[in-house]
């Protein structure tokens, strides 16, 4: 066997053993948002972003198929601040600047909730 094949075999197996290690991590994270309480954190809504994304291929008229994907960026009280792919509801519910309630079931988003000064009494 010369070098090219052995590094080869070589950079097969890192990559598998790569893929198996981030396989096993995902379902472990999987299985612990499972089993994870829902708990609420107080936010604040610093900014809302969609990003559009079209396959090449659906069986539709046109062939294509274009999604949006809802994201939020939000604050927490220690200062930390995260994207969240969000439901459009959620989004909607969103206002940049404005404080709400993150509901998480461990690292997982759950849901969000405007704050009280939303409250409509109609």
């Amino acid at each position: 066997m010369d070098f090219y094949n052995v590094f080869m075999y070589a950079v097969y197996i890192i990559v598998g053993v790569g893929a198996v290690i981030w396989a096993v991590k995902k379902v472990f994270r999987w299985s612990e948002n499972n089993h994870s309480p829902i708990t609420e954190h107080t936010v604040e809504v610093m900014d809302k972003q969609t990003q559009s994304r079209t396959s090449k291929y659906h069986p539709s008229r046109t062939g294509y198929k274009a999604e949006i994907a809802y994201y939020l960026i939000l604050k927490t009280e220690d200062g930390k601040k995260k994207r969240y792919a969000v439901p459009m509801l959620d989004f909607d519910k969103a206002v940049v600047g404005k404080k709400g309630v993150l509901k998480l079931q461990g690292t997982r988003f759950f849901s969000f909730e405007r704050g009280e000064e939303f409250v409509s009494y109609e």
